[in-house]
């Protein structure tokens, strides 16, 4: 009888799979926490960093865009229930825009109320 099972080079490919499919999700989870933090700096605030180097700012955007698209692309591919968490891909508030120069603060339009009949 033999209790300890031996591990084959399947388990090991799994076991390698796993490692990096947490470490992928974990990655996820960071970027959305930063992302999350980032944005939620008072307007006044978020604009003057934004503005600060706006090249850098615009860079620095892309390549979190690739990546998040990149680790999300790897999760949606490994398609583990254990790895729910997404990466977010776009900025992370609609009333801040780029207006081909600097970063701007637009009030969203007001909702417009439907006359009764």
């Amino acid at each position: 009888m033999q209790l300890i099972r031996q591990t084959t080079d399947l388990d090991v490919k799994d076991s390698l799979i796993l490692q990096v499919a947490e470490a992928t999700h974990h990655l996820a989870s960071v970027l959305a926490t930063t992302n999350e933090r980032f944005w939620s700096f008072p307007t006044d605030r978020l604009l003057a960093v934004l503005n600060a180097d706006v090249p850098a700012t615009l860079a620095t955007f892309q390549a979190n865009s690739v990546l998040a698209g990149a680790v999300n692309s790897s999760l949606d591919a490994l398609n583990l229930p254990p790895f729910p968490h997404r990466a977010p891909t776009e900025q992370g508030r609609s009333d801040i825009e780029f207006d081909g120069a600097v970063f701007v603060h637009v009030t969203p339009p007001e909702p417009e109320i439907e006359a009764e009949p």
